[in-house]
């Protein structure tokens, strides 16, 4: 019964497709690439994790180039992400997704009054649902740009980046829907993946680093916390690298959020690894990578975050044959990925896999110099 309803309920859909299309279609032709000068109201919608905010921003560094200094360039975004945004004084206001519908309709009119001249979706799932929002937001002459998801999803933008659907990383993939849009030729300069310093949250990172006994780009970070629980690490796995990499004389600090810190303590405390204490500031974290040897983690928040702070990097991946390429490390000489064979998660990496790659990328360069 629930396969049939499935097929129905698709059936239905596809059936008032051609309806929905006439009735939504925009009522006047605009021509492509569109004039930066002539963009004064940009509104960028990110709201998913704070890895994939991270690999927007040179994207928005980008807008802020090519568009008029008077340009507003705005974020809707969630409050786990905002930090990443906040800091960048690239920004001109953020808007926050709200999670009632009261709220998320009263947003909905605000940001409509708002008239901007095009509205960026930079979110790759939750096509249908992400096309809705931007028509609620968009005024009739607002350009709604995103990448070109296949025919079913055209008919929901105005316009569709070919280039960047063709993109192999999503770093990559923001940037090409700007150059595309705007017909503009992408530089190096362009593509360097960067994240902004809080001067005040990395100061707290090294008294933090200090109190414990570290001297900043003396240690290797090891990240426990991971936003998908199948990601996590096996706590044999753990214990396997941490002790190796301990007998080798390097000097570890684990970072996450508290639970996941209390769930390893037995075997941090077996082996004398400090932890650093659980904070929410993504600037103390960024303070803290940035001044690492090396990081080693199982989170694509904190790999992005090591791409764009350029810290040398063993990112353990699962793998489905294509995700652990689309969100893997961008630009980055030092990084190493490791990915798990096909249908396993990243639990299932050998130990001595995580171990030689660590102590092969520490050894092959020189420690890098403190940034604080």
């Amino acid at each position: 019964m629930r396969t049939f309803l499935r097929r129905l309920d698709r059936a239905r859909r596809y059936a008032t497709l051609p309806l929905l299309q006439l009735l939504l279609r925009r009522g006047r032709s605009v021509a492509f690439p569109l004039d930066p000068a002539s963009t004064k109201r940009v509104l960028v919608i990110r709201d998913d994790g704070l890895g994939d905010a991270i690999t927007t921003l040179p994207m928005i560094r980008l807008l802020r180039r090519l568009l008029p200094p008077s340009a507003s360039i705005d974020v809707l975004c969630t409050h786990r992400n905002a930090q990443v945004f906040a800091a960048l004084p690239d920004v001109t206001r953020l808007w926050f997704r709200p999670t009632s519908s009261a709220d998320l309709l009263r947003l909905l009119l605000r940001l409509r009054r708002e008239q901007y001249d095009v509205i960026l979706l930079t979110v790759r799932n939750k096509t249908t649902a992400s096309a809705l929002l931007m028509r609620a937001i968009a005024s009739p002459h607002t350009i709604r740009a995103a990448s070109d998801r296949g025919q079913k999803y055209r008919w929901h933008f105005d316009f569709c980046s070919r280039i960047a659907s063709a993109a192999t990383n999503e770093w990559q993939a923001t940037l090409n829907l700007v150059a595309e849009l705007f017909g503009y030729t992408l530089t190096e300069r362009d593509c360097e993946p960067f994240f902004p310093r809080v001067e005040r949250s990395w100061q707290i990172a090294a008294q933090h680093c200090k109190r414990l006994g570290l001297a900043l780009g003396s240690y290797v970070v090891v990240n426990l916390s991971v936003y998908q629980a199948r990601n996590k690490w096996n706590t044999a796995q753990l214990h396997t690298t941490l002790a190796a990499l301990c007998s080798e004389g390097l000097h570890l600090i684990a970072c996450g959020i508290e639970s996941d810190l209390a769930s390893y303590r037995d075997i941090l405390d077996s082996l004398g690894v400090p932890s650093y204490p659980p904070t929410h500031d993504i600037h103390q974290i960024a303070g803290l990578i940035a001044n690492a040897r090396c990081i080693i983690t199982p989170d694509t928040g904190i790999v992005h975050l090591a791409t764009a702070l350029g810290t040398p990097l063993v990112a353990l991946y699962r793998s489905d044959g294509k995700a652990e390429h689309y969100w893997a490390p961008f630009c980055h000489p030092n990084a190493v990925q490791l990915i798990a064979e096909l249908g396993t998660l990243p639990g299932s990496i050998p130990a001595e896999k995580i171990i030689h790659a660590t102590l092969e990328l520490i050894h092959s360069r020189a420690a890098a110099p403190a940034l604080s």
